[in-house]
């Protein structure tokens, strides 16, 4: 989608049902609708994302630059997994991961 990854960040966060929600928000001043368009396409986000790190060549207990891993989230590169990374996806995209 050409969207930098620099204009556009998120959170997670627990709602009162005790279920957890991604937030995602525009960084640029003014916002710029890339979270708008995000979800006007996040079948096929969710698609190539799975393609992508599903594809690794890192072991499933890990994780490497190619798949999750940035600079932004180096203090949690240690706990940042392919495999579960997977499975959420899959879950995300609707697709059983039993």
């Amino acid at each position: 989608m050409e969207i930098s990854r620099d204009d556009i960040d998120g959170t997670v966060h627990t709602g009162t049902d005790g279920m957890p929600s991604l937030l995602l928000f525009d960084t640029t001043p003014g916002a710029a609708g890339n979270v708008i368009r995000i979800g006007d396409h996040l079948e096929q986000i969710v698609e190539a994302a799975v393609t992508r790190v599903g594809a690794c060549e890192c072991g499933p207990e890990s994780s490497c630059y190619a798949c999750l891993r940035t600079f932004r989230n180096e203090r949690f590169h240690e706990l940042l997994s392919r495999g579960e990374a997977v499975a959420l996806l899959d879950g995300l995209a609707g697709r059983s991961t039993s």
